[in-house]
This record gives C-alpha cells, sequence and structure tokens, in this order.
C-alpha cells in the first residue's frame, strides 16, 4: 500500500504567484499555449503522480468523504458540488 501523506505530500514545491505560459503549439494537445494567471502561490508535486499513487490519494479522499463514487464517475463533495471529477 502506498503511503499518501509521505509520497503525495513530502515532496511538494512552491509555484509563486505570477503568470506563466502553460502548454505550446508543438506538442499534441487540445488547446494552443495561453497565459495563465496565479493569484495566489500554488503547492505542486516535484514529480509526476503515478496510477498507483493516484488510487491510494483517490481513495483517502472517498474514506475522508471528500468524493464519491458510482459505476461511471468519482463525485466532488468537497464543496457539496456533486461534480463529476472523474469518469
Amino acid at each position: 500500500m502506498v503511503d499518501v501523506e509521505e509520497t503525495c505530500f513530502s515532496t511538494m514545491i512552491t509555484v509563486p504567484a505570477g503568470s506563466f505560459e502553460m502548454g505550446d503549439s508543438v506538442s499534441n494537445c487540445t488547446q494552443a499555449s495561453r497565459i495563465v494567471e496565479l493569484t495566489g502561490d500554488c503547492q505542486i508535486g516535484r514529480t509526476e503522480v503515478t496510477n498507483l499513487e493516484f488510487l491510494a490519494a483517490l481513495r483517502l479522499a472517498y474514506e475522508m468523504g471528500w468524493v464519491t463514487a458510482n459505476s461511471g464517475a468519482v463525485l466532488d463533495h468537497l464543496d457539496g458540488s456533486d461534480k463529476i471529477i472523474l469518469d
């Protein structure tokens, strides 16, 4: 079993507030590059998240009641919106 606390939160870095260019016009992306504005500092993982790490985090969110799941989707319950966040 993956330790979510150690794996997901111990290697976080701060991305400072400000503007940056996201994406590019070369990769096979659905959107062209664009300017993104972060209005506040943001924490992000230093490395990519593996499928196993994502599953562990999703399990934690489910156990904490932050999300629910049905046969076709995972729903956000953190703010009471029932928004589909994974299908």
